[in-house]
């Protein structure tokens, strides 16, 4: 059977590295557009100052060897926080301990069409891969560029992690706009600093909510295995009820998280659409904060700098943006009412990955719907998938030769962006794929 998989980072490895574990004789292919395989977008752009933000112990490759990467990283405690590059030469080393069994090919997929019972790939260059199946295992998209970007002309990041265009803007004289206050805006406002920049940032969210600190782990229980279905409310009401109930143990918050995490991808798989259009508008961002958390040293340094007035967060959303010579003059209305102004050198954007694909430029993305072989995910959240993993099509079939991986699925489970949560879903899909084989 041959396999190909679009996309080498974390969900793509991990899957062809799973695929010949379960079955030695199968040989996948990896086509990948970067230099790199294995690291991808999350672990390959990163700077050894960024932080990984789930513990070490917890961040192996493999489903039955979840503390697989602290055993590679040797001197690595299962409780620490290891930088984000190493995790990437990790996903390296595993790839090439792998050998031939992985077959590893450069290129772009800009093309997937179906004809006499197999799939056929085309590249940017040209060539055509032809494939029994294939797999999405496209990662994070890029942010949504905002409307008002265009006024800061080529002073706008739009791409956070493009260490050139993010160098430059450093060298600016002047205050910069960060838009996004979560986990990337720490990462970038480190990488700012470090590049150079001594001039205030200013980093502005809706809500202007910081992602909270981790604690040391302790174990709590599950808890919301009997919510499936359950509206919105009463499952908010329960979370609270156990958090009062640990607090009243001496049990910070975070622990109660923990308990309620194995239960998050079935509290959404059987939420109705209206349930879940409610948490996306009210309860998303706190959600965010609360369980996607900072290690302690960032969380420190960010602390450091917002004293210093070197960073400053904000709430509320860029009214206007008009440039003036060689700045930008932002018009910005409060979330607590009122209006502030800024004058600032550039811009760069931190407000995380853009699920709908409806908007998306990639060729590849573009071409699938546009023939009708993948579906958006009503809510702009990815694709739309079976329980299976294999994508649905516009006349809502499943495709038996298409399936997709990590990111792309989260419309269908929610929490599907760390790697605990897609080593899950590469051990289903590869017992799948191998079963049929």
């Amino acid at each position: 059977m041959r396999i190909v998989i679009l996309g080498a980072g974390y969900s793509g490895t991990a899957l062809a590295l799973e695929l010949v574990r379960l079955r030695p004789g199968l040989r996948p292919t990896l086509v990948e557009s970067s230099a790199r395989f294995g690291p991808g977008l999350a672990y390959g752009v990163s700077e050894e100052r960024h932080s990984l933000n789930v513990r070490a112990g917890r961040m192996g490759a493999f489903a039955d060897a979840p503390n697989d990467f602290a055993r590679w990283s040797i001197g690595t405690a299962d409780d620490a926080f290891s930088p984000r590059p190493a995790y990437g030469r990790y996903l390296e080393a595993l790839l090439d301990a792998a050998h031939e069994r992985v077959e590893r090919m450069h290129g772009r997929a800009v093309a997937v069409s179906r004809a006499n019972g197999e799939v056929a790939i085309r590249l940017a260059d040209g060539r055509t891969v032809a494939a029994d199946h294939v797999v999405l295992a496209l990662g994070n998209p890029a942010p949504a560029r905002p409307a008002f970007a265009d006024a800061f002309g080529h002073h706008w990041v739009n791409d956070p992690w493009d260490l050139a265009a993010r160098n430059k803007l450093a060298q600016r004289d002047g205050a910069l706009l960060v838009l996004g206050t979560g986990l990337t805006m720490v990462d970038v406002v480190q990488s700012l600093r470090a590049a150079g920049h001594r001039a205030p940032m200013i980093a502005l969210s809706r809500r202007g909510l910081l992602p909270n600190i981790h604690r040391a782990p302790r174990a709590w229980p599950p808890f919301l295995d009997d919510m499936q279905g359950a509206k919105l409310a009463k499952i908010v009401r329960r979370v609270r009820d156990e958090v009062d109930r640990a607090a009243a143990q001496g049990i910070d918050w975070r622990q109660v998280l923990e308990g309620a995490r194995p239960s998050v991808q079935a509290l959404w798989r059987t939420a109705d659409p209206a349930t879940r259009k409610r948490f996306l508008r009210w309860l998303r961002p706190y959600w965010d904060v609360h369980r996607h958390r900072l290690p302690r040293v960032p969380a420190v340094q960010v602390t450091r700098l917002r004293r210093s007035g070197v960073l400053r967060i904000e709430a509320g959303r860029v009214l206007a943006a008009e440039r003036d010579h060689d700045s930008v003059h932002l018009t910005v209305a409060l979330r607590g009412g009122g209006e502030i102004e800024h004058r600032v050198a550039g811009g760069i954007n931190c407000t995380g990955p853009d699920h709908d694909y409806g908007r998306s430029q990639d060729p590849l993305l573009v071409q699938l719907l546009r023939d009708g072989l993948i579906a958006r995910d009503p809510l702009g959240l990815g694709l739309v998938v079976d329980d299976a993993w294999r994508v649905v099509d516009a006349a809502g079939e499943p495709q038996a030769q298409i399936s997709a991986l990590g990111p792309p699925t989260r419309g269908a489970v929610w929490e599907i962006t760390s790697v605990p949560d897609i080593r899950e879903q590469v051990a289903e899909l590869a017992d799948r794929l191998t079963s049929g084989a």
